[in-house]
């Protein structure tokens, strides 16, 4: 398991020195940590997730790695940016995990296979085309 200082992001030994549990932390499943973070969203007035056709999701997560896209290859470097066009498909895995989790898609969308292709899909055109 976790310690819940490593899952909001504390080290574990960041309590007081005279505290009796310095050093230790607490024990906490991420099933709660995520029914924590789901209670504090609902009480922050969001709306309940939307569900998406698979085909209007398809086509979002093309625009949003299209998107993505773009945005790397305007701040890359041009010598970067043409070693991560020659490993095409291969997606360096830091921005595939960027370009995943900044994604704005209901997460049942993302589960989804095609809906992934289509954000790398999205991605790798953008980057085709700036390299014109």
């Amino acid at each position: 398991m976790i310690g819940a200082g490593a899952l909001i992001g504390l080290p574990c030994g960041s309590r007081r020195r005279g505290d009796a549990s310095a050093g230790t932390c607490e024990r906490i499943s991420g099933r709660d940590r995520a029914d924590q973070r789901l209670a504090r969203v609902d009480q922050a007035g969001a709306l309940p997730p939307v569900s998406v056709s698979l085909s209007d999701a398809v086509q979002a997560a093309h625009v949003e790695g299209f998107g993505f896209g773009e945005a790397v290859a305007r701040d890359a470097p041009a010598l970067w940016l043409e070693a991560v066009l020659a490993r095409k498909p291969r997606m360096p895995s830091d921005l595939e995990a960027r370009l995943l989790q900044g994604s704005a898609l209901p997460i049942d969308s993302l589960l989804h296979d095609e809906v992934r292709h289509a954000l790398r899909r999205g991605f790798w055109d953008a980057l085709e085309r700036s390299r014109r």
